[in-house]
């Protein structure tokens, strides 16, 4: 065999291998069958998902950040924050279309109806978000709790309400800027 034959035999094999290995990535990605998911069986039900702390005492603020993570329907969220006496303050619904997600400032949503939640010590607690799907992971929740004028943010991720838990804590840090 000469040497053009061998590289005409090389580009050859070349070809069909990529061919090939094209063939199997049109048809599967990564190894795994892609599998069309049709429209859920089962009704959407009540879902909760707790957010562990908010406040609005004097010097601190919180913004709310929600997302729908479902990617063909709306998403209708009811905030809920409870105050350190057990007391349930509903807030105004907000409503997500597929994908999207929003920032609430907490001062801004309860000043009008609570304005006794606005800058006042005791208020703070934790905050739980109401609405109808599939699964807790249909949404995202989260508090940004802020110092006024200050470098400081604390982030709280939402958690499925019902879970168990064995125990739990918060993590903090203390700056100081000189």
């Amino acid at each position: 065999m000469t040497l053009r034959s061998r590289s005409l035999l090389t580009v050859y094999c070349g070809v069909l291998v990529c061919t090939w290995m094209a063939a199997q990535s049109q048809s599967s990605t990564h190894g795994f069958k892609v599998k069309t998911i049709g429209p859920a069986k089962e009704p959407p039900s009540a879902q909760q998902m707790v957010v562990p702390y908010w406040t609005l005492e004097p010097g601190w603020d919180t913004e709310l950040e929600v997302r729908n993570n479902m990617a063909q329907q709306k998403l209708t969220i009811i905030p809920v924050l409870r105050t350190p006496e057990g007391q349930e303050v509903p807030l105004s619904a907000v409503t997500l279309a597929p994908d999207q997600s929003v920032s609430v400032d907490l001062r801004d949503a309860v000043s009008q109806s609570h304005p006794e939640l606005v800058g006042h010590l005791g208020s703070y607690g934790s905050i739980v978000f109401r609405f109808n799907g599939f699964a807790t992971a249909n949404m995202f929740a989260a508090a940004m709790v802020k110092r006024d004028g200050r470098p400081i943010d604390f982030h709280f991720d939402g958690r499925e309400a019902n879970s168990d838990y064995n125990s739990a804590g918060i993590a903090g840090i203390w700056w100081l800027p000189r």
